[in-house]
Parts: structure tokens; sequence; C-alpha cells
């Protein structure tokens, strides 16, 4: 395969589509864990106690999913209003390549006006806080509906492209459900699996102060 035939079979439709599906899947997937896991130890959440204990147990592998789950969702949504340069993927490419025309090039951008704030909250945290790191952070707190506001428009634009490409379509609403039924039977395996943990500790004692006893 010459470079020309590279660069068709890497911009067709087909490869792109597969690429945003996938970075949206990812996106949409890291999104809910982050979200799960800084709702479950929030004072306002029913039952964080329980939560936070499990957290403070397995202190350094919960922090960093945290601190991984929000970059991945940060960085993936991102990719979506990068501009279009010639060896990354776009979404514009993904336009061209289905073969939309300005009509539809129309509604995408009128399905993205009214996030222009949260996108612009977007690209700021992946250029200051998460790909870069800014001398001088500073605090952006994230508005989660704003956030799933912003991945429905995406994903009702990604529809509309790959309707337009081959009448395909994807559903996302699985994967909130998903993601909590997940994290509930982890958290809920760590609590049993410690208090077995103790359990049998106590019981080893026991058996050991025993065996003293009986010599």
């Amino acid at each position: 395969m010459n470079t020309n035939e590279e660069k068709t079979d890497r911009s067709s439709p087909g490869r792109l589509i597969d690429l945003a599906v996938n970075r949206m899947l990812s996106a949409f997937t890291s999104y809910y864990i982050w979200r799960w896991i800084s709702q479950s130890i929030n004072v306002h959440t029913k039952g964080f106690k329980k939560n936070l204990e499990v957290i403070n147990r397995y202190d350094y592998f919960f922090k960093q999913i945290l601190i991984d789950s929000f970059e991945s969702f940060v960085v993936n949504l991102s990719i979506f209003f990068d501009k279009n340069y010639p060896d990354t993927f776009s979404i514009y490419k993904l336009i061209i390549a289905v073969g939309s025309g300005k009509r539809e090039i129309k509604q995408i951008e009128e399905i993205k006006k009214p996030h222009h704030k949260t996108i612009g909250l977007l690209k700021k945290l992946r250029d200051e806080d998460v790909v870069h790191q800014a001398l001088d952070p500073r605090s952006r707190p994230i508005n989660y509906e704003s956030v799933e506001k912003l991945f429905s428009a995406v994903q009702s634009i990604l529809a509309t492209l790959t309707h337009k490409h081959n009448r395909s379509s994807w559903r996302w609403e699985h994967i909130e459900d998903g993601v909590r039924r997940d994290m509930e039977w982890i958290f809920d395996n760590l609590k049993r699996g410690e208090m077995q943990r103790i359990k049998d500790i106590e019981e080893e004692y026991k058996r050991k102060d025993s065996q003293k006893k009986n010599r």
C-alpha cells in the first residue's frame, strides 16, 4: 500500500466512525466512573461513610482511578472539538468522509451552539490541567448536567453522521447503569471481603490462643 492509499484508508468513513465511537465510548464510560466515585464520597450522598471507608482502605488505588477516569473523559471528549489538522481526527473529517453537505454542517453547528461554555471549559481542562500543566492551576468546577448535555449533543452528531453513512445507530444510555452496577458490585465485594478478612484474623487468633492453652 502506497502513502496515498494509506492516507485514504485512514480517512475512510468506516475508519473515522470507528475512531469516533471508540473515543466516545471511552469518554462516556470514564466520565461515569469518575462521577460515581466523586459522588459516592460526597458528604451529601447517602452511605458516603461506608464508601469512604473502602476508598481510604485502598487509598492509592482509588485515588489514581479517580484521576485517570477524569483525565480520560476530558481528553476523549475534547477530540470532538479539535481543529481540522491533517494527521489527527476531527469531527469535520468525519463530516466530509460521509459526504455530508452544508445542510448537515449547519445542523451540527446548531447542535453545538448551546454548549460553547462547556466546550471552552473542557478545552481549558485538557490544555492546562491534563495534557499540559499550567504553572498557576485554577479551580474549575464541573457541572454534571452541563457535561451530560454536551455528551448527548455529540452523540446526536455521531448519530446523524453514522446514519448518513450506512443508516447505523449507536445506543449510549446503558453506559450509566452499567458503570453504576459494576461500581456497586466492586464496593460491595470489597466491604464483604474486608469483613471476612477481619473474621478470619480473629478466628486465627482464637485458634492459636486455644493451642497455647492446651499445651
